[in-house]
């Protein structure tokens, strides 16, 4: 799917080198933002920005989005198996 989005700037503002830095900026905040929701998954994302999954997921560290869905709920399930198997010991 092609998404496309008009924003008026003043043309003698921005250049060929600013106008693919803004591609660049609009297409990594959609990308980022789609993960970020869990509509996409790491690796595509990497793909569709041109990063190694490396690359990305060191890119969303940066921009303080979370790489793993790690829920309160799942830390109490975590700490009740722990508790379990450490009772069968």
């Amino acid at each position: 799917m092609k998404i496309e989005v008009d924003i008026p700037i003043p043309e003698e503002s921005v250049d060929e080198s600013a106008k693919e830095r803004l591609r660049h900026a609009a297409l990594e905040a959609a990308v980022l933002r789609l993960f970020d929701e869990r509509r996409i998954s790491s690796v595509e994302a990497a793909h569709d920005l041109g990063l190694t999954r490396i690359q990305f997921m060191e890119l969303a560290r940066k921009r303080d989005i979370p790489q793993y869905d790690y829920t309160t709920d799942d830390l109490a399930e975590d700490l009740s198996d722990l508790v379990a198997v450490q009772c069968r010991r």
